[in-house]
């Protein structure tokens, strides 16, 4: 085999092995002709069959073929350039009939002039004259729906379908100027949030089909399109160049509030954000389950600041986990207070979601509510804070921590401290403390200790809790404590793994 003819099979194989790892299942394959733009949707031998005549063509027309003169970085260049694709984010549409699907577009009754299918026109034009690409993705018409095992794969990459994109065209339905951009509808949709993260590069268009901001490769990277997104969304211009060091709970805060046509999507439109990519789909579990098992898997697979979320208020608990919530709605009461102390000590042991709820190193600290004043503490560490039910009907509290009327007496109430962590002999304890209040059932401060499951009854607070440690012993002000584990007791302390 001529040095030639070795190069084209082996860029054959490189066109092949990306179209059908890389691509997408489905995409529109679109052609100018005299008669106007030809297009059509092919699966990824469909999209194979095309490009590969592409690149045989860009082959023949090389008039002195050789390594030298076509070598690998110029023919890999061609593959990349042929495999190139433009991604579409946008609202679907709300008339009836609604958008062009899969099955729609192969009806022989397709009409021509509905809304759904100038859409499509309309996407794939734009992407043909200004984007130099003969490939296009669009939701609606790109997923066969019928098919369970197509909707799960395509929801599972779709944000890495986003990010590999040459171009994701962003097109505002109701959008005319940038002065009235922020009120647009595609920024209160659960889907488009992974929408704007993962492309690399995205461009606005308004609702006829015209850059909104004209002479930047990436409208993302315009100053006023990151002051329009900061007031939609409250996502900064750093948050929005970069999500890795985001915290989990404010992540969740971006999505708090988008607006999704089936209850499941608010988790399953996370996925991407979150980097979770083996979660199933199984439409019909209902919201809470969905949005529990993407808990999960951020459990599973986060390894850093893992604490952050349990970073939320009010009354989203569930029957799952005391410390998970139901909803995303539960991060609008997050505190960024918490991110900070979470940072500086984490959990030493894996947290790990059972039947039996969450289980998690914790650190149990006994209080009183009220109680009169000379305070007086157990040991060495003392705290009180003051803390605001969830519930309207109830009354705003003051505790006092590691209170010493507590000892050899019952105790209702017990801070459970979710940043800490623990060596062979010592348990590692931030200054700040980030906790969750529980009434102990069995009014007894160490039988729940034993059993690792009787704490049941979570207090659901306006905020999460937090509270400063502080030391009567230590000569300088500390940000965090080490005590070791056999001194704990003379403390009114407990350390333990347990199940909430």
């Amino acid at each position: 085999m001529s040095a030639s003819a070795e190069l084209f099979e082996r860029a054959m194989t490189s066109l092949r092995t990306h179209i059908f790892d890389e691509l997408p299942i489905r995409l529109l394959y679109f052609q100018r002709r005299d008669s106007g733009l030809d297009i059509a949707v092919l699966d990824r031998a469909g999209v194979y069959s095309h490009l590969s005549s592409k690149l045989r063509r860009l082959f023949n027309n090389e008039p002195l073929l050789a390594p030298r003169i076509v070598d690998w970085k110029t023919v890999s260049g061609w593959v990349s350039h042929l495999t190139s694709y433009a991604i579409l984010s946008h609202v679907w549409l709300r008339t009836t009939p609604s958008e062009v699907t899969y099955n729609g577009w192969h009806q022989d009754s397709l009409d021509l002039s509905h809304p759904g299918y100038n859409k499509i026109t309309n996407f794939c034009s734009v992407a043909e004259a200004e984007h130099d690409v003969s490939l296009g993705w669009m939701d609606t018409v790109c997923i066969d729906k019928s098919s369970s095992a197509e909707l799960d794969e395509s929801i599972r990459s779709m944000y890495k379908w986003y990010q590999n994109a040459k171009v994701c065209i962003t097109y505002l339905s109701t959008t005319i100027t940038l002065e009235d951009m922020d009120k647009d509808a595609w920024f209160t949709r659960g889907w488009t949030l992974q929408e704007l993260f993962a492309p690399k590069r995205t461009k606005f268009y308004d609702a006829h089909w015209k850059i909104l901001v004209k002479g930047l490769d990436n409208d993302k990277e315009d100053t006023r399109i990151q002051k329009i997104i900061q007031s939609a969304t409250s996502i900064t211009p750093i948050e929005l160049t970069s999500t890795l060091w985001v915290p989990i709970s404010r992540k969740m805060q971006w999505a708090a509030k988008r607006c999704v046509s089936r209850g499941e999507d608010s988790a399953y439109s996370l996925m991407g954000i979150f980097h979770v990519t083996n979660m199933s789909i199984a439409y019909g579990e209902g919201a809470q389950l969905a949005f529990i098992r993407l808990l999960k898997e951020i459990l599973s697979t986060t390894k850093t600041h893992v604490a952050d979320l349990f970073n939320w208020g009010g009354e989203y608990t569930t029957t799952t986990s005391a410390v998970l919530p139901s909803n995303p709605l539960a991060y609008l009461m997050r505190s960024s207070a918490v991110t900070d102390m979470i940072r500086r000590v984490q959990a030493t042991e894996p947290i790990i979601l059972t039947h039996l709820g969450l289980r998690i190193p914790v650190l149990l600290l006994p209080a009183t509510v009220g109680s009169p004043t000379p305070f007086e503490s157990i040991g060495d560490y003392y705290a009180n804070t003051t803390i605001q039910p969830s519930s309207r009907h109830q009354i705003t509290h003051s505790y006092h921590i590691l209170d010493a009327q507590t000892r050899g007496k019952l105790a209702a109430w017990v801070f459970v401290v979710l940043n800490c962590g623990s060596d062979d002999n010592n348990v590692h304890i931030s200054k700040e403390c980030f906790a969750v209040l529980f009434r102990d059932p069995t009014h007894s401060v160490f039988t729940y200790v034993i059993t690792s499951t009787g704490l049941k009854e979570k207090i659901s607070t306006k905020e999460p809790i937090v509270f400063q440690l502080n030391s009567r012993t230590a000569s300088l002000p500390q940000r965090h404590y080490t005590i070791q584990k056999n001194q704990l007791g003379r403390h009114g302390m407990q350390f333990s793994s347990m199940y909430l």
